[in-house]
């Protein structure tokens, strides 16, 4: 069995090593948890409908836009807008990730309209959209109903308001 004395030579050299060690610590820091994404993934567009160049869309279409994540709701509808301008009741689905616009009246027909959701949409997260989003649509033509009374045939027939 080793006496105290025999011990007395191995911690004369494991002094100066755990002083070593705890200075190393000290310099370099203790490892920490990874620091977080300053990154996060940005929202994008992966769907609309209509589609971007769509022509003959009814004047009677629901506007749809798909993103890559939930979004915030009050953000993404302050920056969608239209050209001519669309006023529209918003709605969302379960996972704020489809945002709809449901025209409160007929769209014009034979008309370009272009959509733009831009920047300022955010991911629930509060990540800004990548980059501003531009769709543009053509609506139908307005039809011209053929109305046939007895041998004669009028166009444009509009009876009533």
């Amino acid at each position: 069995m080793a006496t105290p004395s025999a011990l007395r030579p191995a911690a004369t050299w494991l002094a100066p090593l755990a002083a070593a060690t705890l200075s190393l610590v000290l310099l370099t820091g203790c490892p920490s948890a990874p620091a977080p994404d300053p990154d996060p993934e940005a929202p994008t567009v992966t769907a609309t409908v209509p589609d971007d160049g769509a022509t003959d869309v009814a004047v009677t279409t629901t506007i749809s836009v798909t993103f890559s994540l939930p979004m915030n709701r009050a953000a993404t509808e302050g920056a969608f807008t239209s050209l001519p301008a669309i006023d529209c009741a918003f709605g969302w689905d379960d996972t704020d990730t489809t945002l709809t616009c449901t025209p409160n009246a007929h769209l014009t027909p034979d008309t370009e309209y272009t959509l733009n959701v831009g920047t300022d949409a955010e991911s629930a997260a509060g990540t800004a959209l990548a980059s501003d989003f531009d769709i543009a649509f053509t609506t139908a033509p307005e039809v011209v109903e053929l109305c046939t009374f007895g041998t004669s045939t009028f166009g444009a027939c509009r009876f009533g308001p």
